[in-house]
């Protein structure tokens, strides 16, 4: 079995297409969150009101949403999630073409996306066994790992050198929102065996 053979599949392709996009604009869009909010109020104690307020929705329903991977289709829940991942950055983006002068309307906003945070995560962890054969599942997960902390890199790069170019946090929440939006087009699978057990796939590497 070679190091890549996971990517031979295209429900993974298509499902790390997706992860790829998601998480570069989510560190895009707290790079500029953070930018912003200092930039409003210039209190550090600020900052970290902004971790506080996208990490409590998943203290408080992490049970909710464990039951909800568990119980629904985990495509549609991701999919779901990516859309409503999209709408928060057009909503914080809309909020700075306005011209904020408060934090709390972007405080709402970033409770509202770990809202979603929180039922993204059970469902994207239970969703790659889904997506590969069981002899190639310990291939995908190292696989994914690797991309993911590739684009934990990437995204705030991109999002600091948009923010530094422009000097606003628009243009950033404006690519999140494409980038986001992206992950939904780009995690469509092409077989509705999806939420099938893993030993029900056939195929061999």
């Amino acid at each position: 079995m070679s190091g890549r053979a996971a990517f031979q599949y295209a429900n993974f392709r298509y499902y790390m297409t997706a992860r790829i996009f998601v998480t570069i604009a989510s560190e895009m869009q707290a790079v500029a969150v953070g930018w912003q909010i200092y930039a409003l109020t210039h209190r550090a104690l600020d900052l970290g009101l902004v971790g506080l307020a996208q990490f409590l929705p998943g203290i408080v329903l992490f049970l909710v949403a464990g039951q909800t991977a568990d119980r629904y289709p985990r495509q549609r829940i991701l999919q779901c999630c990516y859309l409503a991942f999209a709408g928060i950055s057009a909503l914080l983006f809309g909020l700075s073409q306005q011209g904020l002068t408060v934090v709390w309307p972007v405080y709402g906003a970033l409770l509202l996306n770990g809202v979603v945070r929180c039922f993204n995560g059970p469902a994207s962890q239970a969703f790659l066994p889904l997506v590969v054969p069981e002899e190639v599942f310990p291939n995908a997960v190292a696989l994914g790992s690797g991309v993911f902390q590739g684009a934990m890199i990437a995204g705030p790069m991109v999002g600091g050198l948009i923010y530094g170019i422009t000097g606003s946090a628009a243009p950033v929440y404006a690519g999140s929102c494409i980038c986001r939006r992206s992950s939904h087009r780009g995690g469509r699978p092409e077989t509705n065996q999806i939420n099938a057990p893993r030993k029900s796939w056939g195929g061999r590497v």
